[in-house]
């Protein structure tokens, strides 16, 4: 019987921790989140040609978002062949940007879990 409520509140304190460090999210922080997405994977030089959907089924030579990456229009290849040589002098530093955000974002989920333990604690 012991065992069973320590269980009970073990499981509960863990449903508890795990809300605290992933707050639910309001369609504004969704955006920042696909936004920060993004940024990470430009900085990080990730920008795969992969399906928007993620599915590498749908990755076939009919699909037309495949064919449109491989084959860019005239300006955009342009555009691409300018912003080459800047991107490549700065990957540097946008690497250590990318990794400033990272270290940002784990700063916020520790800042999370120790709040959590904190409240706990004064609950004791």
């Amino acid at each position: 019987m012991l065992f069973r409520h320590c269980m009970v509140v073990c499981v509960r304190v863990a449903r508890a921790l795990f809300s605290a460090l992933a707050p639910p999210l309001t369609p504004e922080d969704e955006k920042v989140v696909q936004s920060i997405r993004k940024l990470l994977a430009f900085f990080l030089g990730e920008n795969d040609v992969a399906p928007a959907d993620g599915n590498a089924a749908s990755m076939n030579s009919n699909n037309p978002a495949l064919l449109a990456a491989l084959a860019p229009n005239a300006p955009d290849l342009a555009q691409a062949r300018a912003l080459l040589p800047v991107l490549q002098e700065n990957q540097a530093e946008m690497r250590a940007f990318g990794l400033q955000i990272v270290g940002r974002l784990t700063d916020l989920q520790t800042a999370r879990a120790i709040g959590f333990l904190r409240q706990r604690v004064a609950a004791i």
